[in-house]
């Protein structure tokens, strides 16, 4: 049974598990990635529907070494409870070095050890990018040869990533970009002999550019509820 067919067994709506056309092209990135890789440690963040972590997961669960952490605020329209997401992989026999984590990612990331992971894919709400990169690379997240892969930095999250650029600069990591993935995407390593001396000035800065955003978005989701309860919208 595919996902596809998994959810609509489950009676969700199409619009409620969609699974856009970066699939999947980003799963093949990340499996050549892993390919170059002793272990398969692989940490997502914006999980949605699974569309990235089932065939991933899949594909690298029997490999010695492998585990999988998969982080979702669930805000988005077409992401699932992740519960289904685990229930689908343990129909498929996978049970074990599983983690599935409901938050906040930022929250979230300020949880997890250092030298954790071996692949990190940023694929979630695009002001989010650069603060929580900023948190993967301060915490030194990625372990020695990994990769982290952000998504839609040609197209949607293009001013995001300019941010992120800085964010790499400032910790010694390089970067290229894959244009074959839909909307394209930033393939992050760090850069060998690299310094990481990050100004302390320019880490607020990133951070209050999210306080900001975060703000604006408040303010905005709370006029709509009192639209909605006056009746006006």
């Amino acid at each position: 049974m595919t996902l596809q067919q998994y959810y609509a067994r489950l009676g969700l709506p199409e619009e409620a598990w969609h699974v856009g056309p970066e699939h999947p092209s980003l799963e093949e990135l990340a499996l050549r990635i892993l390919a170059t890789t002793e272990r398969a440690r692989i940490l997502e963040v914006g999980v949605q529907s699974g569309g990235f972590a089932v065939p991933v997961v899949l594909a690298t669960a029997r490999r010695s070494g492998f585990a999988y952490t998969g982080i979702d605020s669930l805000d988005s329209t077409n992401a699932v409870p992740l519960r289904l997401i685990s229930e689908y992989l343990a129909q498929h026999g996978v049970t074990e070095h599983l983690r599935f984590i409901e938050s906040d990612s930022t929250a979230a990331l300020r949880t997890l050890p250092q030298d954790s992971y071996d692949l990190i894919l940023l694929d979630h709400y695009k002001p989010k990018y650069p603060i929580d990169l900023r948190e993967v690379l301060a915490r030194g997240l990625l372990g020695a040869g990994g990769a982290i892969v952000v998504h839609d930095v040609l197209t949607h999250a293009a001013a995001d990533w300019k941010v992120c650029e800085r964010v790499c600069r400032a910790f010694g990591y390089d970067w290229t970009i894959d244009p074959t993935v839909f909307n394209g995407a930033a393939i992050i390593r760090r850069a060998p002999g690299a310094p990481v001396t990050p100004r302390r000035a320019f880490l607020l800065d990133v951070r209050a550019r999210w306080w900001a955003h975060a703000a604006v978005l408040h303010s905005r989701r709370f006029a709509g509820r009192a639209l909605r309860a006056l009746g006006l919208r």
